[in-house]
């Protein structure tokens, strides 16, 4: 029955790829955050989100790249 829904297909090298440059955006947002001088109650926010969305995608993504 679950036969059929684990079948992936191979990682790509696209996906590797793009993998290293969300890992290097989301690096510069979290050194843009960190950089500045002028602390705004909203980058709290901004800093959560990234840090959740950075957990669910890279966990997400080694799930899919252990499945070769």
């Amino acid at each position: 029955m679950w036969g059929h829904y684990m079948k992936m297909k191979k990682v790509s090298l696209r996906e590797l790829v793009a993998d290293k440059i969300v890992y290097a955006v989301l690096l510069a947002m979290t050194y843009w955050l960190w950089v500045r001088n002028d602390w705004k109650d909203y980058y709290t926010t901004i800093q959560y989100a990234i840090d959740v969305f950075a957990f669910f995608y890279f966990v997400s993504r080694s799930i899919r790249v252990k499945k070769i």
